[in-house]
């Protein structure tokens, strides 16, 4: 099947578990520039990203809108990475059971989309996560 340029209607997403993503940024561009697919939106979970470390954490081509812990607290955090060409905004939520990442996509015909990451700690409350995962849909 042919790639589809510019077509809103059809997307990529990747989901990549990077458990620090600092350390991991070469073997992730490599692996989106090498695979056949053109990712359009890349999702990432446990970036460990921090408020020291988000200017280094950068994809050529793409834009990006995390989530991490704040304080500088280590762990988790989610990204989304969203080709150059994409218009979207930012939608923001606060959680207390999880962490996560969303952005609405404009599509043809004044459609959208809602696209999002989200990471729940281990440990945490299964029902809590459930029921906050619940209201928020």
């Amino acid at each position: 099947m042919p790639e589809i340029k510019n077509n809103l209607s059809q997307f990529t997403v990747m989901h990549l578990n990077a458990r620090s993503m600092l350390h991991k940024i070469d073997h992730i561009i490599t692996l989106l520039y090498t695979t056949k697919i053109t990712v359009d939106i890349l999702a990432v979970s446990e970036t460990w990203e921090t408020e020291n470390t988000t200017d280094l954490i950068n994809l050529p081509g793409y834009n990006k809108v995390s989530k991490y812990r704040k304080n500088n607290a280590k762990g988790g955090g989610v990204t989304l990475f969203i080709k150059d060409s994409i218009e979207y905004s930012a939608v923001h939520h606060e959680h207390r059971f999880f962490e996560s990442v969303f952005i609405e996509i404009k599509t043809p015909h004044k459609h959208s989309t809602i696209v999002g990451a989200i990471y729940r700690p281990p440990g945490g409350n299964l029902n809590d996560f459930v029921a906050e995962c619940e209201s928020m849909l």
